[in-house]
């Protein structure tokens, strides 16, 4: 197993809000979207239900913070859009396309590059919408932190052994989100 030294302390400062209230904003996005598109809520084909549910959810984590454009996360790591993408290519690290821009995840933007690599590089063969979750979620096995709660207390080899596990059960599960 790769060692992992943390870099970089800084504290996280992203824009917090309850859940409930992100539940209520997703619920109502796809409400509207639903009538816009005139499909009834409940009714007709499931599988375009989901899908409509799926990219509100998406839009909702950009609006609450979670995500963000390539000119903020670039900055936050000095690269380039351009280095971010071929980092993605390598994965390295990973995003998600919603409409026709790509985005990435602010949680790891605290944690150093090299920290960020080790862990994507573990889950390369997972979705990147699992990936996120991944990075977002709390785990029991790191005393309920997320991952760059974790890799900023230390907790590299613990961090390593979840990510592991976690590729382990989501095997060939790659795709383009």
């Amino acid at each position: 197993m790769a060692e992992v030294s943390l870099a970089s302390n800084a504290p996280r400062t992203l824009p917090q809000e309850t859940t409930d209230e992100g539940n209520r904003r997703a619920a109502q996005a796809l409400a509207d979207l639903q009538v816009r598109l005139g499909v009834a809520p409940g009714a007709g084909d499931e599988p375009r239900e989901l899908d409509q549910g799926s990219e509100c959810v998406k839009a909702s984590w950009i609006q609450d913070g979670l995500l963000v454009g390539s000119v903020a996360f670039g900055l936050s790591w000095s690269r380039t859009r351009r280095a971010l993408e071929q980092a993605c290519g390598r994965g390295e690290l990973f995003s998600l396309k919603i409409g026709n821009k790509r985005w990435y995840p602010a949680s790891p933007m605290d944690v150093s590059v090299e920290d960020v690599k080790v862990v994507c590089l573990l889950l390369r063969g997972v979705d990147p919408v699992s990936q996120f979750i991944f990075w977002e979620r709390k785990h029991g096995a790191l005393a309920g932190q997320t991952l760059p709660q974790a890799l900023q207390a230390g907790n590299a080899a613990a961090v390593l052994r979840t990510a592991e596990v976690f590729a382990s059960e989501h095997p060939g599960q790659a795709a383009v989100a």
